[in-house]
């Protein structure tokens, strides 16, 4: 029980100590660390079908100057439609991101490209050898890329939209093992 507590006191100085508004490296260079959360919106396409989404997010930037570096970590819900039924799909994605701020405090607009890594589970209803459903569980995967733009207020908050190509991959026979799927999205964020 000690050990657990000081490590968490340990690791929560570091988060705060993270979270300073400027520092400086070791070769005399201003960054801001930029951490955030958002609340997102869209579409989720794959193949022929497309599907609402709904979201949020937790990651950063860190700012060095003009340039711009940072990840987010989407947790994500959807439906897909499986013959003639909707099922629900559940998301994660990884975001890295790297582009332009046309301010050095990373207030206002930036321009970013994105690489992510995304997976899905959604389950299934399938006929069984008994004349009744079964359920099945099924594993959506893959890596793409996309761009994003993001507006930040001065009191934090922003505006921004994202659109996510991927080539995903199902763990399921009876699915196509290939296919392409596009995420576009909304969102509100914070940041602190």
């Amino acid at each position: 029980m000690k050990k657990v507590l000081i490590s968490t006191l340990v690791l929560g100085s570091l988060v705060a100590a993270s979270a300073q508004d400027a520092s400086v490296n070791a070769f005399g260079n201003t960054y801001v660390i930029d951490p955030a959360v958002k609340v997102r919106a869209g579409s989720f396409e794959i193949g022929d079908n497309s599907a609402g989404m709904y979201g949020v997010s937790f990651g950063g930037n860190r700012i060095f100057q003009y340039f711009t570096a940072g990840a987010d970590i989407i947790l994500s819900g959807s439906n897909i439609k499986e013959g003639t039924q909707d099922e629900p799909l559940y998301g994660m994605e990884g975001v890295f991101r790297v582009g332009y701020n046309f301010n050095q405090s990373g207030k206002g607009l930036g321009v970013f490209g994105t690489w992510g890594a995304y997976l899905g589970m959604y389950s299934t209803e399938e006929p069984s050898i008994n004349g009744g459903t079964r359920s099945s569980t099924s594993t959506l995967m893959g890596s793409g890329f996309g761009a994003e733009v993001e507006y930040v207020f001065d009191n934090g908050f922003s505006l921004g939209a994202r659109h996510q190509s991927y080539k995903l991959t199902a763990d399921k026979a009876g699915i196509d093992p290939e296919f392409d799927a596009t995420i576009t999205e909304g969102y509100l964020g914070y940041h602190w």
